[in-house]
């Protein structure tokens, strides 16, 4: 049953995150990251919260802002207020990717029409980067490294987290099973924000498990 023109103008651009992040959870994980709040809960557990990429600057922008008022107009300004703020195209474009699949699935739900979904005239992406290793290739580079720094290339390696985000990881952002890593607001830099940067590959590294302490020493 799709809405009336009244029922729609009341779904807001939390609405939308909303029904993205209900997709992503079901069908694209990796699109998710999980962060820590900075809260915790009345028993000291630290709080986390799942964002996708560039959901931050998306939300200070449309905060509160109804569907029906979402137009070209206003995504062109998005764009220009990113741009004079620092980001590059490429980012910019995957900002509003998401902005364009939270429409695509409202649309999917019935609760919008196409007439409701803005156009969106995107920034140009970056150009094919080159030169990355497949994994036979990435083990013959690991294997010929120190056996110390072989744990860290390979964190590194399965989970795209940047060099300076994975030297400030501590024990406290890694769950008991060694599964997952959880990384604070403070570590994660949404100007590139790859979809695995809060979620570590550590299940596919467990040979490597038992030798974490040299890269996240307790201390830190």
């Amino acid at each position: 049953m799709r809405l009336l023109p009244s029922e729609v103008s009341r779904i807001r651009y939390e609405d939308l995150r909303a029904i993205l992040l209900d997709y992503y959870r079901e069908h694209k994980p990796r699109s998710i990251i999980k962060r820590c709040t900075g809260d915790t809960d009345s028993a000291g557990n630290k709080l986390t919260e799942e964002v996708f990429a560039g959901a931050d600057k998306l939300a200070k922008f449309f905060k509160r802002m109804p569907n029906t008022e979402i137009a070209a107009t206003q995504i062109k300004e998005y764009m220009e207020w990113r741009r004079k703020e620092g980001d590059a195209d490429p980012t910019i474009r995957r900002q509003l990717g998401n902005l364009r699949s939270a429409f695509t699935q409202a649309k999917a739900l019935d609760l919008i029409t196409d007439s409701h979904i803005p156009t969106f005239v995107l920034p140009a992406d970056s150009r094919p980067r080159k030169g990355f290793f497949d994994l036979p290739e990435f083990n013959t580079l690991r294997d010929a490294m120190p056996e110390k720094l072989r744990p860290t290339l390979t964190f590194l390696y399965f989970s795209g987290c940047r060099s300076g985000a994975a030297k400030k990881i501590t024990w406290t952002m890694i769950d008991k099973d060694c599964s997952e890593i959880t990384l604070p607001r403070e570590i994660i830099k949404e100007r590139r924000a790859p979809d695995d940067t809060a979620r570590g590959s550590a299940g596919r590294n467990c040979d490597h498990a038992s030798r974490a302490a040299q890269i996240f020493p307790g201390t830190n």
